[in-house]
């Protein structure tokens, strides 16, 4: 659920986690072998104006992954370029490739949808 802890796993092999072995890097791992502290996450609301609304309307409701380890660092994609190897940054540095907006998809309570958009 929003702001609370929780791991990132593959849907296809739910064994893997998304974890944080050193610096930036992030990889899949089996969660059973991967300590809490570097695969745990936190699906936060972007409270930044990021984006803003067409005609200067209210922007559109973002979310940012925090690294629970470390708040200030954030699920990055370098230069907003997919293909390009998701990392950790620092959240305000680059806000436009931190910023996502999950799509509709539902998995269940808990659930994050393997699908985002990045903004």
């Amino acid at each position: 659920p929003p702001n609370s802890n929780g791991e990132i796993r593959w849907f296809k092999h739910p064994e893997l986690c998304l974890e944080n072995p050193l610096g930036v890097f992030l990889q899949m791992w089996k969660c059973s072998t991967s300590q809490k502290e570097k695969r745990m996450f936190r699906v936060e609301p972007d409270k930044s104006n990021v984006m803003v609304g067409v005609g200067g309307a209210a922007p559109p409701q973002h979310s940012r992954i925090h690294f629970a380890a470390q708040p200030s660092k954030c699920l990055d994609i370098p230069n907003g370029s997919p293909g390009s190897r998701a990392q950790l940054w620092d959240c305000d540095e680059h806000r436009v490739n931190t910023a996502l907006k999950p799509q509709p998809n539902y998995h269940g309570a808990g659930s994050v949808p393997s699908r985002v958009s990045y903004v």
